[in-house]
């Protein structure tokens, strides 16, 4: 089958929501699904094997041995995929009404990347819309008031929502980070750096749900947020030795964030981490101030 898209969805013990998902897919016979499953528990796994892949012959299930994340499981049916497009969807959200238009309209463009607006809603009533993840819509946006594309480039930063090529992911060798956060993180600025032509469409290509028990919901640790502050450094390094320095604003913005949550819960941590960091080479002068008011909070507890 010559397929113009693949579209990847990890999953992990939530079969019924992995099931919502399937169902919005566009019914497009040049579309190739594969869903990776991240070693659920032996529920969820009878239900994918004795009712989902008999009601979804045409999806590609794939079933990991260990638990390794979203990005293991996207890494792996990278090996599998074939279509022209690659497309990422999470387990527990879903695509659009207009998703089916937009494959039509998209199939066979020029482009490297294709940026789309993204609805948000409660997975548990997906008639209550949530304002919780709308920022990447907010940037595609601005790109098409502005034509400043490095926002697209470099701060839409989740998988999903996107058309990407295939052919440029793997002229470059990029892949996710295999961590338990923050996973998507290089793959999205890696694709949108080694770009040369992108577009962003107003449309809404998918819905991202928001879910208790979700990762992005639980609860965040140090460990967590070092991660989060290690695939920022990532990130920055790898756009110097690919010869571009990010501008400030962009390079710095999460990092930024994150260095202030780490600093309140573990200060000695954080200082060691900010060493760490700024001996990489990131620009971490916007954070001293702040820095200094929690230095000065904590002495005051």
């Amino acid at each position: 089958m010559d397929f113009k898209f693949s579209i990847i969805i990890p999953h992990y013990n939530i079969p019924d929501l992995l099931e919502r998902c399937l169902k919005s897919i566009p019914q497009r016979d040049d579309i190739q699904v594969i869903v990776v499953d991240d070693c659920s528990d032996e529920a969820s796994v009878s239900i994918l094997k004795n009712k989902l892949e008999k009601e979804y012959a045409s999806v590609q299930f794939i079933y990991q041995n260990v638990n390794g994340g979203g990005g293991r499981c996207r890494n792996e049916a990278l090996k599998y995929a074939k279509g022209k497009w690659l497309v990422f969807s999470d387990a527990d959200d879903f695509f659009s009404d207009d998703a089916p238009q937009l494959f039509e309209k998209y199939q066979d463009d020029d482009s490297d990347i294709i940026y789309f607006r993204v609805d948000c809603v409660l997975s548990n009533d997906i008639s209550v819309r949530s304002e919780l993840r709308n920022y990447n819509r907010d940037r595609v946006d601005l790109y098409l008031s502005s034509k400043d594309e490095r926002g697209l480039r470099f701060l839409y930063t989740e998988p999903w929502g996107k058309m990407i090529k295939r052919e440029l992911v793997e002229k470059f060798s990029i892949r996710f980070s295999e961590t338990i956060v923050c996973n998507d993180y290089f793959f999205s600025v890696a694709t949108g750096f080694h770009a040369k032509i992108i577009k962003a469409d107003g449309a809404f290509l998918y819905v991202v749900t928001v879910r208790d028990g979700s990762v992005s919901s639980k609860t965040d640790t140090i460990e967590k947020e070092k991660i989060r502050i290690d695939e920022t450094v990532k990130v920055h390094l790898y756009l110097q030795q690919n010869g571009y320095n990010l501008e400030e604003r962009f390079s710095a913005e999460k990092i930024h964030i994150r260095m202030i949550v780490l600093l309140k819960r573990d200060f000695l941590f954080a200082i060691k981490e900010f060493v760490h960091i700024k001996r990489c080479g990131m620009p971490l002068f916007p954070i001293f101030k702040q820095m200094l008011d929690v230095f000065i909070e904590n002495r005051k507890k």
